[in-house]
């Protein structure tokens, strides 16, 4: 049960770390005429102003505060984006103190305003304490309504609540939809849970179909977890260059147990330079087996007689 409530929190902090600051539309006009439009009260104006000050674009000097402002009269001004944006802001501490607080606040002004993201952040916060008062009847009844509207994380993060509470015909279905809407952490839960045959019934063809799944949404994890199916053989004829190839994609996605995985791949096959790049890649990533194993490789051979 601990590992699908990790996967939730994990999933989380990616959106907060990562959040695209959207922008209201994909508008041709000169940059200069938006604080204008801002001023009289044009709320998609002050969004792309704060986007502009944000990123530096369109000859904008990058001034977080000054962002936070435009995203904030946004806000006020009940534009759905200005609000998902000063609330990821908040969040992560640009151009203010971080408030996780003020930003569950401010994600749920957004889901009020058709932002279905916004009801996926806010009802994680609320539903897992984080930083906010734990309500987790609150956070459900939000990610229910994000997950309805076809949001992904609200999907995968509902799942993590009833997967929490061991309602696992619940979990099950959220993380289903969240993978058919393109979610590759939740295809590679569901893999899990069909190989384990814990809370479901095992289930090798379902397994087998939501590993690849996964991969297929560039999941590093679910990359790794393929390959180690075409390396043991088990759901699938064994296939050491199909595992490799996953491996590596795995790797590519900065999953330290990938590059790990494709090193030894590599040094089996005594193919000693290619086991020396993954083996460094893996060491860069945290493990330190990888970084005596590297430096084996890197110390010169004696000569065979």
């Amino acid at each position: 049960m601990h590992h699908y409530q990790l996967a939730l929190l994990s999933a989380l902090l990616l959106m907060l770390g990562t959040a695209t600051f959207a922008k209201t539309q994909d508008s041709e006009q000169d940059p200069g005429l938006l604080k204008d439009h801002c001023v009289k009260g044009q709320a998609s104006a002050c969004n792309e102003l704060g986007s502009y000050y944000l990123t530096g674009q369109a000859g904008f000097a990058e001034e977080d505060d000054t962002a936070y402002t435009y995203f904030q009269r946004a806000c006020a001004l009940n534009l759905g984006l200005g609000c998902m944006n000063q609330a990821t802001l908040n969040a992560n501490g640009l151009g203010c103190s971080q408030n996780l607080a003020q930003a569950a606040q401010l994600y749920e002004k957004a889901c009020t305003l058709g932002e279905l993201r916004g009801c996926s952040a806010a009802g994680y916060l609320y539903a897992s304490g984080n930083g906010v008062l734990l309500n987790t009847e609150h956070g459900a009844k939000l990610l229910e309504l994000a997950c309805q509207g076809d949001d992904a994380p609200g999907c995968l993060y509902l799942g993590g609540i009833w997967a929490s509470q061991n309602n696992w015909t619940e979990a099950i279905d959220a993380y289903t939809k969240a993978c058919q809407l393109g979610d590759g952490e939740s295809c590679n839960l569901l893999f899990t849970l069909y190989t384990e045959g814990k809370q479901v019934k095992a289930n090798q063809d379902l397994a087998l179909h939501y590993v690849k799944r996964s991969c297929e949404l560039n999941y590093a994890q679910g990359c790794n977890n393929q390959g180690a199916v075409y390396l043991m053989g088990k759901l699938v004829s064994k296939d050491e260059k199909q595992a490799k190839q996953c491996f590596e994609q795995a790797c590519a996605g900065l999953n330290m147990q990938g590059c790990f995985n494709a090193a030894s791949l590599y040094e089996s096959n005594r193919e000693t330079e290619q086991a020396l790049e993954y083996y460094e890649k893996a060491c860069t990533l945290g493990n330190a087996k990888a970084c005596s194993q590297a430096e084996k490789l890197q110390k010169p051979q004696p000569n065979q007689h």
